[in-house]
């Protein structure tokens, strides 16, 4: 979209026009204007024509989603795909080809290389953060014209930043948690310590050739990368060694640092994976705290009070997942992993965010708490405050973070 005149808007997209209210607008109003947004997405689906606009708006909703009181009920991964798929048929990976055959009445105006360069960018990102929040390869790979798009003098510098930063997770994902010999794609410990450390240096030298200067959302990005890169030396496999200690100490280091610079943002307004990423650094800063090699631990203990108060921070109710996962996190700082079913080493990186799940439910059904279905899955159960010393409670009630 080239214009920012709102009857234009309203006209070429009534979907495009309505997200961005939604966006802009408060929590009571965004509500409100939920259902409508919901259901012209649904009449895009099926709607013969499709455009630029349209791809823009399903991103918006993937960085600024509805309110969702359970993960399962937050349509971003699909809106991607969705915008992904539309942006190939409109042919915004190939944006100097002429893709497609124009019917008369399509009367949406072509648009130009680089607005359908940024937003096929924009494309790529948003499918990459997630698919590994959800713990799966992005259907997105960076081929030869995205990597020359990077170069364009018209692309957003920041967004060619981004691009950077996920072609390179991307590849050290794959490698150390998709290539190896173990069932579950996940490489052998000591082959993992390698590749963890070669992904480091790639990183560090990434960052010095094309990520200088970072502004606010560059360094969150990256941090956030280095983290999950790192955070295949947490699984219970590792031997301690000199360089897993180096790990651990890179990955504190990094965690904190995340952490107190969302904590100085506005997390209300930012995109969702700002909140999602302090959350992540919740689940390493739990793991460590529970191992040996903990060489901060003080730093730790008043990190993770700094990353509850972001994530209340980002909430409008107790029934937000920002706020569910605050309670899941304080519940595992008393939890044992008491070993019910095998630990999550499938998720890729979001791997230690399912296995923090897997050992609050375990404990959570062991304690005799009880689950009650609805419509396939647990209810939302209120526990009462129960004394935080004991293994089997938090410090208030607590909502259960569903999946």
């Amino acid at each position: 979209m080239t214009t920012r005149s709102p009857e234009v808007i309203g006209e070429r997209s009534p979907l495009l026009f309505w997200v961005i209210c939604a966006v802009a607008s408060e929590d009571d109003f965004r509500a409100q204007l939920a259902p409508r947004v919901k259901q012209l997405v649904l009449n895009t689906i099926s709607s013969p024509v499709h455009s630029v606009e349209t791809v823009q708006a399903l991103l918006l909703l993937c960085l600024w989603p509805f309110r969702a009181s359970f993960r399962s009920d937050d349509p971003s991964y699909f809106y991607s795909g969705l915008a992904t798929q539309i942006g190939m048929l409109l042919g915004l990976h190939r944006p100097a080809q002429t893709h497609a055959y124009r019917h008369e009445w399509d009367s949406h105006p072509v648009p130009g290389f680089r607005v359908k360069t940024t937003t096929w960018l924009a494309c790529f990102v948003i499918n990459h953060q997630l698919a590994y929040f959800n713990g799966v390869p992005p259907s997105l790979v960076a081929d030869t014209q995205l990597l020359a798009m990077l170069n364009e003098p018209t692309v957003n510098p920041t967004l060619a930043q981004l691009c950077r930063i996920y072609c390179l997770l991307a590849q050290s994902l794959k490698e150390i948690s998709c290539d190896g010999v173990h069932p579950s794609g996940l490489q052998d410990p000591s082959t993992r310590m390698q590749m963890i450390q070669r992904f480091t240096a790639q990183l560090t030298a990434l960052r010095t050739t094309h990520l200088e200067p970072m502004n606010d959302m560059i360094k969150v990005v990256f941090l956030h990368a280095r983290i999950q890169v790192h955070s295949f030396a947490l699984h219970d496999d590792m031997s301690p060694s000199p360089e897993l200690r180096g790990v651990l100490i890179d990955l504190e280091n990094d965690s904190c640092d995340l952490i107190d610079l969302c904590h100085d943002m506005n997390l209300a307004v930012a995109p969702n994976h700002f909140w999602l990423a302090v959350a992540y650094c919740g689940c390493v800063i739990v793991r460590i705290l529970q191992s040996p090699l903990c060489t901060q631990r003080e730093t730790l203990e008043d990190k993770f009070t700094t990353m509850q108060q972001a994530l209340r921070s980002v909430a409008a109710s107790n029934d937000d997942m920002s706020i569910k996962a605050v309670l899941v996190l304080q519940a595992l700082r008393v939890f044992k992993d008491i070993k019910q079913t095998p630990p999550i080493l499938s998720r890729m990186s979001a791997w230690i965010s399912y296995d923090c799940r897997r050992i609050y439910w375990e404990n959570w059904t062991r304690n005799g708490f009880g689950q009650h279905p609805i419509a396939g899955r647990p209810s939302i159960e209120l526990v009462q405050e129960i004394p935080f010393s004991n293994s089997a409670s938090v410090t208030e009630n607590a909502f259960v973070w569903q999946t």
